[in-house]
């Protein structure tokens, strides 16, 4: 059943209640008490370790370990309100769709995608597939609190996905630090064989630059891989980094 919306309560000067989101509801009924460590000790992991992952020559291995020891604190180091954020460009742009198939590539705790198999894919699948093993335990343990049957949560590598070709109706990449890297080429050639060649398919891709930089480069290496940007929007700033969304279907010249 859908989760009732919270009222909170008002803000000064305004008489009207604060009404929550569905997907703010569905995070503290489900996620809120799954956060693992506290959010001071969160950032200051990040800030030790994190340096370097998006450079160009960052190896899997690093990105990899990096992932695996930042997962006990990742959900208390993001915001909900960002998943928030995302939900609503996923439900405006993306055409989702009840009975899509779905694929997340490092799709971490699967929160997002744990809301849209419960809300809105109730008769399609969704499959979560991260390369962290403690991603992998935390997002198994937020299905199964939840109840899902139409989602399933795997290990397994970006660039070798255990899926069909033309098999996925949509693919998304959530807050991923690859197309900076070189190993964004082969992500981007999975990710392509195992979309459908159809007008509907989409794939939907959040990231963080500094600035615009860079931005063009990726949309163009999206095009050369066979996706059309249709939609690039920035939803959010952190510092000198800001968050883009860019939402892009199948080229024409490609469709079945």
């Amino acid at each position: 059943t859908r989760s009732k919306k919270k009222l909170l309560k008002p803000r000064k000067g305004c008489n009207k209640p604060v009404v929550k989101s569905d997907f703010l509801c569905f995070y503290d009924n489900f996620v809120k008490s799954s956060n693992l460590k506290d959010l001071k000790n969160g950032k200051k992991f990040v800030k030790r370790f994190g340096k370097g992952l998006s450079e160009p020559d960052a190896s899997l291995l690093k990105i990899n370990r990096f992932w695996n020891r930042a997962a006990s604190f990742y959900l208390t180091t993001s915001s909900p309100k960002r998943f928030d954020v995302e939900l609503l460009l996923l439900k405006q742009y993306a055409s989702l769709q009840p009975a899509d198939k779905i694929v997340s590539i490092g799709a971490g705790p699967a929160v997002l995608e744990a809301f849209i198999a419960k809300e809105i894919v109730t008769k399609g699948q969704v499959t979560c597939i991260d390369s962290s093993l403690k991603f992998v335990r935390i997002a198994r343990k937020i299905r199964n609190k939840v109840g899902l049957k139409n989602m399933s949560v795997s290990a397994g590598s970006a660039t070798g996905l255990r899926l069909s070709n033309s098999s996925q109706d949509k693919v998304l990449m959530m807050q991923t630090i690859l197309p900076n890297t070189i190993h964004w080429k082969p992500v981007l050639n999975e990710a392509f064989r195992v979309i459908k060649k159809t007008s509907s398919a989409r794939l939907v891709l959040t990231f963080a630059l500094e600035g615009k930089s860079g931005l063009e480069k990726i949309k163009s290496s999206l095009f050369k891989n066979g996706f059309s940007s249709e939609i690039t929007a920035s939803y959010g700033k952190s510092g000198s980094l800001t968050a883009f969304a860019i939402i892009a279907g199948v080229r024409p010249c490609f469709w079945n």
